[in-house]
């Protein structure tokens, strides 16, 4: 029982809580679903019945690019870290991650499923903290990168995105984007090379962590954290030293953000056999973007609710009439196909883990048998070649043996020293008296 509670407090999430979020991302689902009905937003469902089985291959391999693109960037972090970590074990990590973030409210719900997953896996704490430093620093890089491109298009073809009859400029959703990743940076690196600072906002935050009741003593939480900016100041110092190693996570994760964020392009063009275009890629890529944006603010397991209502509300005049049908299948396969996935690896995982401990437990087991097994007949010839060099004398046998556990029976033998020899082996540490009294 102890053990359980054990195991749910690494993962930060009670059978209570994990229950409570299932059930609330079935209702908001099945409430959008009725909603969306309601208004008339599946139009054209038809248009799913005329798809090649194909097409679902072409949906399904954008999703799979992102995921195993993912997995191929923790893996290259990993080749400095810790070199057993193989790319199963990356694409592991980052179905856990994901399922945290899948069936949490909170925008950081992957980090402690994370944190667990490679903990299992015989990562230090430092070494987890090590590889999500460095895989949020090409995040951080490649995303700057993708949304100055972004508002740079935006601004020169002047989209905008009307909602709700105000007129929003697209280039404002990359330069929010930019400004988000330049803050979020440039706090991490004032807490990791000013340690002024660093001191300043550590106190801070273990003061509100205190009053909010999210940790027991204020000492432990700056140890912590501390410790984390040490580790952050080094993986990014050696990160910038060896930047050039970095380049193909760089590339695969550019590769990674234009499928996720253009997957309802994707998913667009072959439900209403539309030719592609770069501009309207970069159109729908900006108003993904807004969706994550606003999304993340909505406490929600999954965004559940929250995606599909704004995605009825940003693509319904791009997507001319179908955007039913693409909504459906964007959904489906983005979140609902991928979170049975992890919820399927999760329960897997975790029965091959404890699996493979219980074998474990039973070699040591077998081998700490085994070696006792040894020791104890080792002692017994031992002691059979003490008692060969004892002179037995012609007095009656006393049952000296019973202060060893009773292991040794002599009394059988009384008056007959020569057949305890060849019988019975008798304890070689007795003491006889004087008075033949043997203890």
């Amino acid at each position: 029982m102890g053990e359980k509670k054990k195991s749910e407090k690494k993962l930060l999430i009670s059978k209570k809580k994990l229950a409570l979020n299932l059930g609330i991302i079935i209702i908001t689902t099945g409430l959008t679903v009725f909603t969306l009905f309601k208004n008339n937003a599946f139009e054209n469902m038809s248009a799913l019945g005329n798809l090649k089985w194909y097409t679902f291959l072409v949906i399904l391999l954008v999703v799979a690019t992102y995921i195993f693109g993912e997995a191929f960037v923790i893996y290259r972090s990993f080749r400095r870290i810790n070199p057993k970590m193989n790319y199963l074990d990356s694409v592991g990590c980052y179905l856990y991650a994901n399922l945290g973030s899948s069936i949490t409210p909170a925008k950081t719900g992957h980090h402690p499923f994370r944190l667990y997953y490679l903990e299992r896996k015989g990562n230090t704490f430092a070494q987890s903290l090590a590889n999500a430093t460095q895989c949020q620093i090409i995040y951080t890089i490649v995303q700057v990168v993708l949304y100055g491109i972004m508002s740079i298009v935006s601004a020169i073809t002047h989209s905008s995105v009307t909602i709700y009859g105000n007129t929003v400029p697209l280039y404002l959703v990359g330069l929010i984007g930019i400004a988000m990743a330049f803050f979020a940076s440039g706090v991490f690196l004032l807490m990791s090379f000013c340690p002024p600072i660093k001191k300043v906002l550590i106190r801070f935050l273990a003061w509100v962590n205190v009053k909010t009741k999210k940790i027991q003593t204020r000492e432990e939480y700056i140890i912590r954290q501390e410790e984390k900016m040490s580790v952050m100041k080094e993986q990014i110092t050696l990160m910038f030293t060896h930047f050039w190693e970095t380049v193909p996570s760089l590339l695969v994760y550019t590769i990674c953000i234009i499928a996720n964020n253009c997957l309802p392009y994707v998913v667009y063009c072959v439900i209403a056999l539309h030719p592609f275009s770069f501009v309207e890629m970069c159109y729908f890529f900006a108003l993904y973007q807004c969706i994550s944006y606003i999304s993340n603010i909505v406490p929600l397991p999954g965004n559940t609710g929250a995606a599909e209502v704004l995605f009825k509300v940003l693509f319904t005049d791009i997507c001319n009439g179908f955007v039913g049908p693409v909504l459906l299948m964007w959904r489906l396969c983005s979140y609902y196909l991928v979170l049975i996935v992890e919820i399927f690896f999760f329960i897997s995982s975790s029965v091959a883990i404890e699996t493979k401990k219980e074998l474990k437990l039973h070699k040591i087991l077998n081998e700490t048998r085994k070696g006792y097994t040894e020791e104890v007949h080792s002692h017994f010839d031992t002691m059979e070649m003490e008692l060969l060099s004892i002179n037995f004398k012609n007095t009656q046998c006393y049952n000296c043996c019973h202060l060893q556990n009773n292991l040794f029976q002599c009394d059988k033998y009384k008056d007959k020293p020569d057949d305890i020899l060849n019988n019975t082996r008798r304890c070689p540490f007795y003491e006889e008296k004087d008075n033949g009294e043997v203890f």
